[in-house]
């Protein structure tokens, strides 16, 4: 016979899934938390790319490079040798990736906890499959290995984006430097010693950079394999922070949040972040958090 919970009279492994689901379906805060995972996906992508770009003359995330190399390469211009295979599948998976679990996290919920842990293990799969096909099987810059390898990643780069543009943290996008750049520089606080929007910018650009050169290096002395494991257990490690990410827990009314029960990590945005606040708190309210 199944124990039952003197509470509710419910058998406690009910009451268990029951809290499960409910955990599960929290509409996370904005928060210095989410800001981290962030970060760490964009340190991630720096060590991504470094690795295709080496191996396969394509960025799987940044697809400003490839737009231009496809460009290049159909005209056959600067006798640059554009490898139009790569890049066009990169391309073409990436926007495959972005639309399919773009469109899925805005009909589930972009910021629902299990969305999120979902969609991370889910990319994290992809580039630890590309990392043992690089490692044991496909060793070449092109071909159908290779094809195999860009795909995946491109896929889940995709899906990264689209997450972490969904999640409404503008100032951390993982993927694009050039916005970051720009932004952080026309800032009209920028010299001012209590600036949020500014601060996630810099560490932004800093993840990349830092990502990049760690990818580098990896890459230079272990191999294209090796990166793109690491680049997988950064994506892993940002999967498992999204199980203790705080919920919402602001009342909503009208759709309008009341600052003052915000969480913590919420407060501390700056009013440029409050309407996303209030739209994902509005999401939270649908979500019966």
């Amino acid at each position: 016979m199944s124990a039952k919970n003197p509470g509710s009279g419910r058998p406690a492994h009910h009451e268990a899934m029951s809290k499960v689901s409910v955990y599960l379906s929290h509409t996370l805060t904005h928060g210095r938390l989410l800001e981290i995972e962030l970060i760490l996906l964009a340190f991630s992508t720096g060590i991504l790319d470094v690795m295709t770009y080496a191996d396969y003359h394509v960025f799987t995330s940044i697809q400003t490079g490839n737009t231009v190399q496809l460009a290049v390469g159909a005209l056959q211009i600067g006798g640059v040798n554009t490898n139009m295979v790569n890049t066009g599948v990169v391309l073409g998976v990436f926007v495959g990736g972005g639309v399919l679990l773009g469109q899925l996290g805005t009909w589930v919920g972009p910021r629902r906890r299990s969305w999120l842990l979902a969609t991370n293990f889910f990319q994290t799969l992809l580039v630890g499959i590309a990392a043992a096909l690089r490692w044991k099987v496909a060793t070449e810059s092109s071909g159908p290995g290779a094809l195999g390898i860009i795909a995946l990643l491109s896929f889940a780069a995709g899906g990264q984006l689209a997450l972490a543009r969904t999640v409404n943290v503008p100032d951390i996008t993982t993927v694009m430097i050039t916005a970051a750049y720009i932004d952080f520089f026309i800032d009209p606080a920028l010299f001012q010693w209590n600036n949020s929007a500014r601060t996630r910018r810099l560490l932004s650009i800093c993840a990349l950079f830092g990502g990049a050169f760690v990818g580098s290096t990896i890459y230079k002395f272990a191999g294209g394999a090796a990166a793109l494991g690491l680049s997988a257990l950064c994506k892993l490690a940002t999967t498992a922070i999204f199980l203790v990410n705080k919920r919402i827990e602001a009342p909503v009314q009208d759709g309008h949040v009341s600052l003052g029960d915000l969480e913590e990590g919420d407060v501390e945005r700056e009013h440029d972040d409050v309407g996303a606040v209030g739209a994902a708190a509005s999401a939270g309210n649908r979500d019966a958090v």
